[in-house]
């Protein structure tokens, strides 16, 4: 298994208690803790516009305690550069086996997808959790607020209320065509909303997993 984590700046927003990078790496450092209890092979791989750090699967022991110091010096920086860099670890990645992709997915749709599907390609299964924080999944912002783009320098000043309609019509737009590409693909794609409780979601799933076989 090879858990990719996207730790790109927009990774580092956060509303309620903790950022959504925060929050992949709880829940790659608890999918790699079950795998290698169970003799799995696991690997990590870090991204933002480019890749930070690439280590290669590995089933000892030892292995656990790179991936959780990794996970542990993670910090939203940089860019999105999302599918060119999973292009690469595709590239990189010669034996079958599972990827799990932890991202808010803040790219072009178009071009994820096709990055995603080259994992498909070279027969891989493929995991996808999308994250997402509540703020962003309702817009609850009251008044005149203050946008500032965590990845770039423009700043937009605005009444929420007057827009609140159209952004969730886009919102679930983008959220079903990437619902809807992963279906095709047979990704299994998992919302993941980080006002729960990463164990409590991740129990969820792996409950649901096991039933489906």
């Amino acid at each position: 298994a090879h858990l990719l984590i996207d730790c790109s700046r927009s990774m580092g927003f956060k509303c309620g208690t903790q950022r959504k990078l925060d929050y992949s790496c709880y829940a790659a450092a608890a999918i790699a803790f079950i795998m290698i209890q169970q003799r799995d092979a696991v690997g990590v791989a870090s991204f933002d516009d480019r890749i930070r750090m690439h280590l290669a699967a590995s089933s000892r022991r030892s292995q656990l305690n790179l991936i959780l110091t990794h996970l542990d010096d993670l910090q939203p920086a940089g860019g999105t550069n999302l599918a060119a860099n999973l292009h690469t670890l595709a590239d990189r990645l010669h034996r079958r086996g599972l990827i799990v992709l932890f991202s808010d997915l803040l790219d072009e749709p178009a071009e994820v997808i096709n990055a995603l599907q080259h994992f498909r390609h070279k027969k891989h299964e493929v995991l996808l959790f999308h994250l997402l924080d509540q703020a962003e999944l309702d817009l609850p912002y009251k008044g005149i607020t203050r946008f500032r783009d965590m990845e770039g320098t423009r700043e937009i000043t605005l009444n929420p209320a007057l827009l609140r309609d159209e952004y969730l019509r886009r919102l679930h737009l983008f959220i079903d065509t990437y619902r809807q590409a992963c279906s095709r693909l047979k990704i299994d794609y998992v919302p993941a909303n980080t006002a729960t409780a990463y164990d409590d979601f991740l129990c969820a799933y792996l409950t649901k997993r096991a039933r489906l076989g």
